[in-house]
């Protein structure tokens, strides 16, 4: 609570550096709860700023080794609050909900300057609640040379990443979605 975290991203980097090596340092987090041994229950996330990162807050599980199955761990998050961030300054998510929860909060959080403001891309389980946030999806991506190599993602991003998708409870509302970017078949949500 109440933690300025400030970081640098390396800027002379390209998407695949990150997405596509599995031993990647530079999909580096401000702030990271990992469900990697045991379940976790009661984390609170609030009043941060945190600027700088490829992630801002990312609460997520345990990436197996390349070659095995995408996800193998049952650990969730019980009962834990993110709120009343300022997230900005991400070159990819502000917030990053990647596991198994349940009553997940996420409330009051603004986040700007980023990619994509709020992925539930990975999430599993619920209940996740989700309201009263400003998400602005207006970040662009430009490699080493200064070029644009994509625009803005989705300001709402719940895409299943190659799973089977089992969202289940998972509640929105009063929130704030924006996007500012060209359209690049992108959407809001």
């Amino acid at each position: 609570q109440d933690n300025s975290v400030k970081g640098t991203f390396d800027k002379d980097w390209d998407w695949a550096d990150v997405k596509e090596y599995s031993q990647s340092t530079m999909e580096n987090q401000g702030i990271h709860i990992k469900t990697n041994s045991q379940n976790m229950t009661n984390i609170v996330t609030d009043s941060n700023e945190v600027s700088g990162y490829f992630n801002s807050v990312n609460y997520s599980r345990d990436y197996p080794p390349s070659g095995t199955p995408y996800y193998t761990s049952n650990y969730t998050v019980d009962n834990s609050v993110i709120s009343n961030n300022i997230l900005h300054d991400s070159i990819d998510d502000g917030i990053e909900i990647d596991g198994r929860y349940n009553n997940l909060v996420v409330k009051g959080n603004r986040v700007y300057d980023t990619y994509s403001p709020f992925s539930a891309t990975g999430a599993k389980k619920g209940n996740v609640y989700v309201y009263e946030n400003l998400f602005v999806a207006d970040k662009v991506i430009s490699d080493r040379h200064g070029a644009i190599k994509i625009g803005p993602s989705y300001a709402l991003k719940m895409n299943g990443e190659g799973e089977a998708i089992e969202y289940k409870n998972m509640y929105l509302y009063h929130n704030t979605f924006y996007f500012a970017g060209n359209s690049n078949h992108r959407r809001t949500i």
